[in-house]
């Protein structure tokens, strides 16, 4: 069952341009998530800054990588105009990303089942990545005990992210919190750098070419 009382004021807060703690935004995910929270979802003071890098104007269409219980689309859906894409291979969290969206009454944030490197990322205007395959060679960060550690697995996950990042046209902004085990490719110019929690919450925006 999901809890609400302290999640509507989380909420509100959000709307206000204030951050909650995560324990007060987490209580609205059921328990069995929100032990998960520290070490996989985003916590809120980065999914707020790292919405609005992301995020140009109402028609940003973003894409989260990985979304997990969807944390990072609900909290950039409440603090801008933009529509979140989440998409993530459990059920079991989707289904509840979902949830909590009817929950709260989030209508610019959406959930897919399936794997992220099987889309074509040039329908998005922006790329949010959370460190996405780690639980790939990770025995302790892995969400879904059946998924396979293999370090050939990561490395053809990190190529592919960098493939498609560099088909991205001119404009697109990425933001990473904890990287996502690649580089970013040439053409990406970075805009912003932050520490956070062990690591950095960095921001680049792919620039034309005889800007390069």
């Amino acid at each position: 069952m999901f809890q609400s009382s302290k999640v509507v004021d989380a909420f509100g807060a959000l709307r206000q341009g204030e951050v909650p703690s995560d324990v007060d935004f987490d209580s609205v995910y059921s328990y069995p998530v929100q032990r998960l929270s520290e070490q996989h979802w985003t916590p809120v003071a980065v999914a707020f800054v790292a919405a609005k890098l992301l995020v140009r104007d109402k028609e940003s269409r973003v894409l989260d990588v990985g979304s997990g219980a969807g944390k990072f689309c609900h909290v950039g859906a409440t603090v801008t105009p933009a529509r979140f894409y989440g998409i993530d291979q459990s059920n079991f969290l989707v289904e509840e990303a979902q949830s909590i969206c009817q929950l709260k009454g989030i209508t610019n944030a959406e959930f897919t089942l399936g794997n992220a490197l099987d889309l074509d990322w040039r329908q998005f205007d922006a790329v949010y990545l959370f460190n996405p395959f780690f639980e790939n060679i990770g025995p302790s960060s892995r969400l879904d005990r059946a998924a396979e550690l293999d370090s050939k697995i990561f490395m053809e996950s990190v190529a592919t992210v960098e493939n498609k990042l560099r088909e991205m046209p001119a404009g697109t902004r990425v933001v990473t919190y904890y990287g996502f085990g690649g580089k970013m490719p040439v053409g990406y110019k970075p805009y912003f750098k932050s520490p956070y929690r062990g690591d950095y919450l960095r921001a680049w925006v792919k620039i034309a070419a005889e800007e390069k």
